[in-house]
């Protein structure tokens, strides 16, 4: 059985995409395999549009950016960031981060995040990847299909969310930022997430 658990707020900012992403857990999207497709860097603007369109949390920061075209149109996406020092044992290697995959609409690319990730791996030489699966939308087995392991679990993250604009605002920028200030708590719902399920991949340490 798998639970998934939605938000009004994020049904009424981002219906499409939570639309779009149960249509492809259901089966009801269009099937492309990603044997058929190439993949592509990408320029900031390019993913940034497509993770907008596309993913729940949009665009993020990252380094390195790659899709995945088939007849001339992005179908995939994965956004991986710069390497970070991290310890293993007695050994330092270049750890990177996952820090967005998404398929196009209610598509389904199946194998899409295996082919995205070798080709960074390979481009790269990569050692260690490191990723975050939302407990909202599942367990992250599709890590563990990817030879990832899970390594720990973090805390759920609270927001509040203006009742009358849906706005979801995080509780650190609520207190840092002066124009959240004003805004009467009797006007907010605070709202806490499932947190997230952390993976760890290592590669190599070559």
């Amino acid at each position: 059985i798998k639970i998934i658990t939605l938000y009004e707020d994020l049904w009424y900012s981002k219906g499409d995409i939570i639309r779009n992403r149960l249509l492809a857990l259901l089966g009801r999207g269009e099937v492309i395999f990603a044997r058929k497709c190439v993949v592509v860097p990408l320029s900031v603007e390019a993913s940034d549009e497509f993770l907008n369109k596309n993913h729940l949390l949009g665009a993020a920061k990252c380094k390195y950016r790659y899709g995945l075209v088939h007849n001339r149109q992005i179908v995939a996406v994965a956004a991986f960031s710069a390497s970070r020092p991290m310890k293993r044992g007695e050994v330092i290697v270049d750890s990177y981060e996952w820090v967005r995959y998404a398929n196009l609409g209610s598509m389904r690319v199946a194998g899409g995040m295996g082919k995205l990730m070798n080709h960074f791996v390979n481009e790269v030489k990569v050692q260690e990847i490191m990723s975050y699966a939302d407990i909202d939308w599942g367990d992250g087995d599709v890590y563990r299909k990817l030879g990832f392991t899970l390594v720990g679990e973090t805390p759920p993250i609270e927001f509040y969310v203006k009742k009358d604009t849906m706005e979801r605002i995080s509780v650190k920028k609520l207190r840092n930022d002066r124009k959240f200030r004003s805004i009467p708590e009797s006007d907010m719902v605070l709202l806490l997430n499932s947190g997230n399920l952390k993976f760890l991949r290592l590669f190599s340490l070559l």
